[in-house]
């Protein structure tokens, strides 16, 4: 099994919940998402204090 984690540092809280929601829809992306089974996909936002 492959596992991937990619980590995106954010301004805002804001910022990083609108970036979750558009990912998936965005047409510039479409290739790469076509590609990701989206049953073993997860997307979580974690606080660096």
């Amino acid at each position: 099994m492959n596992e991937v984690v990619v980590i995106v540092y954010w301004e805002t809280n804001s910022d990083a919940e609108a970036s979750m929601r558009k990912f998936m829809k965005d047409t510039s992306v479409v290739n790469f998402v076509n590609m990701i089974d989206g049953s073993t996909m997860k997307m979580a936002r974690y606080t660096v204090k």
